[in-house]
């Protein structure tokens, strides 16, 4: 079965995340985890990252990863994890480093007015020497959240089927 038939979807992502991470030989020093919600798989990345951040637009799920933490995390990765309220769309403004081995993006990308500017602020905030960069979403790209001209994929293009996967490669290669 597929990530959606585990029990827990912000651990298993998070797992799968931890093992690219150790496949492509990835310093584990720092992971920032964009629109975490209450931040589950933030604690997944904090028992294996020196440094790990979680902020979600809701103060609400900061409210509640903030109240948890201390049931999944002993003293040690308490500490090494870092919680805020924040915009996708000013990643580069909030986030508390300059650079990350692990961006993870679970159910954000298409409910962003602009997912092209939070996708050059990750590639931007990739760690020079090494890192991985996870999007992971249902993609479904609705006007309510964006104007189709700004949606990275689930769309046509030159006649074609245009999906978000080549519209990542595309904005990736691009920055």
């Amino acid at each position: 079965p597929g990530l959606l038939a585990q029990e827990c979807f912000p651990v298993a992502i998070a797992q799968v995340c931890i093992a690219a991470c150790k496949k492509v030989g990835v310093t584990f020093d720092a992971a920032i985890d964009a629109g975490g919600g209450p931040g589950r798989s933030a604690f997944e990345f904090v028992k294996q990252f020196k440094h790990t951040e979680s902020y979600d637009y809701s103060q609400g799920f900061i409210d509640s990863l903030e109240k948890h933490k201390g049931q999944f995390l002993d003293a040690d990765q308490v500490s090494r994890l870092v919680a805020y309220q924040g915009d996708a769309h000013k990643q580069s403004e909030i986030a508390k480093r300059p650079h990350y081995n692990l961006i993870l993006g679970c159910n954000l990308i298409d409910r962003l007015t602009n997912p092209a500017s939070w996708v050059k602020q990750c590639v931007e905030q990739m760690a020079p020497e090494d890192g991985v960069f996870v999007v992971s979403s249902p993609y479904t790209w609705k006007r309510e959240h964006a104007d189709p001209e700004v949606w990275i994929g689930g769309k046509m293009k030159d006649g074609k089927p245009y999906h978000t996967q080549d519209g990542l490669v595309d904005l990736v290669h691009e920055y």
